[in-house]
């Protein structure tokens, strides 16, 4: 009796030793529990405040018949929304977010979650009648002898940052180094405060004759097609080889850099250029 009665009493003990444990075992990581529950919390607010909806667009500005895409973010949510013009009179939006600007006025371009209709973002957009004028730009040109742009495969190319154009530039010697080569140090001489009102063009203009051929851009004007697309316009000022000169009818490369203001560069879509004679061609001698 005695025997089982110790028994008893041990395992009591053995029992209350445990529950003591497992108390102060809780009571030591209460609080780090605590703390990883609010993390946990938190992470979760922070993903549904990523879900809320945003719009972006190359512009605040459109010309009458320009088209323009607005992008939603997140991009989960493209093929989740309907768009909505607040007046599509003055400017439409399809079912891609693609808007048509129609005539001159203010509107409102609207994306709406499919599944919530008060989830929604809005972009504010201003429609103006298109007037061609000559930009305010300074421009050089720099002789190569490569194709165009072959790093990134256009005639063209624009800056909005310092980072773009240390991007541009290290992508391009990844590739042979066929501009940066000549380009490099005048990019490079472009600061970060730069950047803050203008951004910078580099635009690929080929001529026939060798490279002493000269090429002056003349000018650069915005111009709009008849499909609503504004383009800016190099002028460029070929020069012709003199008769002392031996005509190779070679291809020459040129690069134009050009500085143009923000609110100006904001509104090109693409770039062309027209080229015209500077003198008259050489005489030909039999």
């Amino acid at each position: 009796m005695t025997e089982k009665t110790n028994r008893m009493n041990w395992s009591e003990q053995n029992e209350k030793g445990l529950e003591g444990e497992r108390y102060e075992f809780m009571k030591k990581y209460l609080k780090y529990i605590v703390v990883m529950a609010i993390v946990i919390l938190c992470m979760g607010g922070m993903k549904a405040q990523a879900k809320s909806l945003e719009l972006s667009a190359p512009a605040k500005t459109m010309y009458v018949k320009q088209k323009m895409q607005i992008k939603v973010t997140p991009s989960s949510m493209k093929k989740k929304v309907r768009w909505k013009s607040s007046n599509s009179k003055i400017a439409s939006v399809n079912a891609n977010g693609k808007v048509t600007a129609r005539k001159a006025g203010k509107v409102k371009i609207y994306a709406i979650s499919s599944k919530n209709n008060k989830k929604k973002a809005v972009y504010q957009l201003t429609v103006k009648n298109f007037k061609a004028k000559t930009l305010s730009a300074n421009c050089w040109v720099i002789r190569d002898g490569s194709s165009p742009l072959p790093s990134i495969g256009k005639k063209y190319k624009v800056f909005h940052s310092q980072q773009e154009v240390s991007e541009f530039l290290k992508e391009d010697k990844e590739n042979g180094g066929y501009v940066s080569y000549h380009l490099e140090k005048k990019l490079k001489s472009y600061k970060k405060s730069f950047f803050k009102k203008k951004c910078l063009c580099v635009i690929y203009i080929s001529t026939e004759g060798s490279g002493s051929t000269p090429v002056i851009v003349d000018s650069i004007q915005l111009v709009q097609k008849h499909n609503g697309r504004v383009n800016a316009k190099l002028r460029a000022g070929i020069g012709v080889q003199g008769d002392d000169e031996v005509w190779t009818c070679d291809m020459a490369t040129f690069y134009a850099v050009a500085e143009f203001h923000k609110k100006d560069a904001q509104m090109i879509q693409g770039y062309t250029v027209e080229k015209f004679e500077m003198v008259k061609l050489p005489t030909i001698y039999d």
